[in-house]
C-alpha cells in the first residue's frame, strides 16, 4: 500500500472519529475569542479538544514566504508593474489558496499524530477565500474557479456544522477600534480615522463612535490590540463580505451537508460561548 493511501485511510478514521466544527464571520465578529473560550469549556466537561486555522496565510515558515510573495505582487500591481501572469495569479487568489492547502496539510497530520482529541474546533472555511474575492471584486473572472476549489477542500474536512457570526458592520469596526484605544487618551481621533480610512456613511460613524465608547465604557473583556495588526478594509467592502458570508454558509450546507447555524454576534461572549457549548455537546451525543 501506497503512503498516499495509507495517509487517505488514516484521514478516513479522523473524520469518521472526531467531529469538525468551524467558525466563520466578518473581522470583529469575536469568533476568535469565541474559539478560545470554547477550548477551555469543552475541556472542562471532559471534551480534549483543539483549534486551527484553515483560512487565511497563517504563520510558519512556508505561509511567511507566501505572504512576502503576496506583498511583492500587490505592490508591483498598485504601481502598474505586474506582469500579466501576476495580475492572473492575484484574480485567482493563488497564493492564499496555497496557504490554505499547507495549513489544511498540517492540521491533518498534527490530528494524526494525535489520539487523545475528540473535537476539533475550526477558525474559518475553506469558503473564506471565495467570500473576499468576491467581496472586493464582483466581477472577478475566477470566482467559479475559487469558489469550486473552496468546496472541494470543504469536502474533504466534512464539518458537520458552521458557526456563522453575524453582526453588523458598525458593531465589528467599534470593536476592532475598542481593541486599539483601550490605553489612549484620544479614541475620538482614532475613530475619526478609521471612519474616513474605511469611508465610512455619516450615519454608520457616528454609530461605530457612540458603539466604540460605550465598550470601553463597560470594558467588557477587551483584549487590547495595537493597530499595526489591524487592515481596516472598506465599509462597503464589510457589508458584502457579510452578505457573502451567508451565501457561503448556505453553499455549503447544500454541497457539503454543512448544518448551519448562524449567531447573533451582538451578543456578549458568555452567552454565546454558553449556547455553542451546548449545541457542540449536543451533536455529539446525536452523533454517538
Amino acid at each position: 500500500m501506497s503512503e498516499k493511501e495509507q495517509q487517505s485511510i488514516a484521514s478516513e478514521t479522523v473524520f469518521s472519529i472526531i467531529p469538525f466544527f468551524s467558525f466563520e464571520g466578518v473581522g470583529g465578529s469575536g469568533k476568535s475569542h469565541i474559539i478560545r473560550d470554547l477550548e477551555v469549556e469543552m475541556e472542562k466537561v471532559g471534551f480534549k479538544t483543539n483549534n486551527y486555522k484553515i483560512s487565511g496565510m497563517g504563520t510558519g515558515e512556508r505561509t511567511d514566504t507566501l505572504r512576502r510573495i503576496k506583498e511583492y505582487r500587490t505592490r508591483l500591481i498598485s504601481t502598474g508593474n505586474a506582469s500579466e501572469k501576476q495580475i492572473k495569479d492575484a484574480q485567482k487568489d493563488r497564493i492564499f489558496m496555497l496557504g490554505m492547502k499547507y495549513q489544511m496539510k498540517k492540521m491533518m497530520t498534527e490530528i494524526r499524530d494525535r489520539n487523545d482529541l475528540q473535537v476539533i474546533l475550526l477558525d474559518r472555511t475553506p469558503l473564506m477565500p471565495w467570500v473576499y474575492s468576491i467581496s472586493t471584486n464582483a466581477d472577478n473572472p475566477f470566482l467559479n474557479d475559487i469558489l469550486n476549489k473552496g468546496v472541494e477542500y470543504a469536502r474533504q474536512l466534512r464539518i458537520d456544522t458552521q458557526y456563522l457570526f453575524d453582526i453588523s458592520p458598525e458593531t465589528a469596526y467599534a470593536r476592532m477600534i475598542a481593541r486599539m484605544c483601550t490605553s489612549t487618551p484620544k479614541p475620538r481621533e482614532v475613530i475619526t480615522r478609521v471612519c474616513e480610512q474605511i469611508n465610512a456613511p455619516p450615519s454608520s460613524s457616528k454609530a461605530i463612535q457612540d458603539k466604540t465608547f460605550q465598550l470601553l465604557a463597560e470594558n467588557h473583556n477587551i483584549i487590547p490590540k495595537s493597530a499595526e495588526n489591524y487592515c481596516f478594509i472598506p465599509f462597503e467592502t464589510l457589508v458584502n463580505e457579510r452578505k457573502y458570508f451567508l451565501q457561503a454558509g448556505k453553499i455549503l450546507n447544500t454541497e457539503c451537508g454543512t448544518r448551519l447555524v448562524i449567531i447573533n454576534a451582538e451578543l456578549y461572549p458568555e452567552e454565546i460561548t454558553h449556547t455553542i457549548r451546548k449545541d457542540i455537546i449536543s451533536r455529539i451525543s446525536y452523533k454517538n
